[in-house]
């Protein structure tokens, strides 16, 4: 029981907590959105051609889908272990109501 408590304790407070990978994938995001207006100034300066700035349009693209794709996994991860924790919750309950019945009968 000690080992089941120890688990849903971690399994609590993953679920309130932002997932690594999610966290990568969104600092991804944020960095090759920041690249790809300073390649478009910097286009506009004629410092770089557009090549690199549809090359890192592209990069964003696929880290956005990855992204979309990890937050998808992580939430369906998240709806299982509420789920798991709704019906230990519930067991736990049947449980001490069946205590309380197997107590009513000893008396």
């Amino acid at each position: 029981i000690s080992l089941l408590d120890t688990a849903a304790a971690r399994v609590a407070v993953n679920l309130h907590a932002e997932h690594p990978e999610l966290l990568i994938l969104k600092r991804r995001v944020e960095g090759l959105q920041l690249d790809g207006q300073l390649l478009e100034r910097r286009l506009l300066l004629g410092e770089v051609d557009i090549a690199a700035v549809d090359a890192v349009k592209a990069d964003l693209r696929e880290a956005e889908q990855a992204l979309q794709e990890a937050n998808a996994r992580w939430q369906e991860r998240a709806e299982l272990a509420h789920r798991i924790s709704n019906l230990r919750g519930e067991l736990t309950m049947k449980d001490l109501d069946m205590e309380q019945r197997l107590q009513m009968q000893q008396e």
